[in-house]
């Protein structure tokens, strides 16, 4: 349990979907895991997704892009960049956004979708330039004055408007 099974294509490392992340010490035991268990299926995150992002004034569909894009569903998908969970929340973002468990996968969600809504306004709506800052920082963006210039991001962005379409979000 916990053993990392390789690093795909996106840069996360791999957990089997029976077992959990590698936590260190006691966190490994099931029964300090209260999300165990929870939203196994893929309906149910998705269902999660589309009751929750009224909440935020997001899009579902973003929301749900920005979940395949960055694990395809996986709860305790871990990237190289320490990234976490099903929306792939680094540790200053799942803070920034008060998510105590990046793993459980309502706090995910939830910390995910408030940066969503903090990046939608602050970007005015541009789905290109929120997908880029939801990859590579804001501070990316900004600094580029645009889609930075990374191959990976410039895929990411591609990802995501692939599935949301460009158009602008309220």
């Amino acid at each position: 349990v916990g053993e990392v099974a390789g690093v795909d294509q996106g840069g996360r490392l791999g957990v089997g979907r029976d077992e959990q992340p590698s936590l260190g010490g006691a966190a490994n035991q099931e029964h300090e895991l209260p999300w165990r268990g929870l939203l196994d299926g893929l309906d149910a995150r998705r269902q999660l997704v589309r009751q929750l992002a009224p909440q935020y004034k997001v899009q579902p569909q973003l929301a749900l892009a920005i979940i395949q894009v960055e694990s395809s569903f996986d709860t305790y998908a871990v990237s190289r960049a320490a990234a976490m969970g099903l929306m792939q929340l680094i540790p200053q973002t799942a803070q920034r956004f008060g998510v105590k468990n990046a793993f459980d996968p309502q706090q995910n969600i939830r910390g995910g979708m408030a940066y969503l809504r903090w990046l939608l306004a602050y970007y005015e709506g541009d789905v290109a330039l929120v997908a880029a800052a939801y990859n590579a920082g804001e501070g990316a963006v900004d600094r580029h004055k645009g889609v930075p210039p990374f191959n990976e991001t410039r895929e990411y962005v591609k990802r995501v408007i692939a599935r949301v379409g460009n158009a602008p979000l309220p």
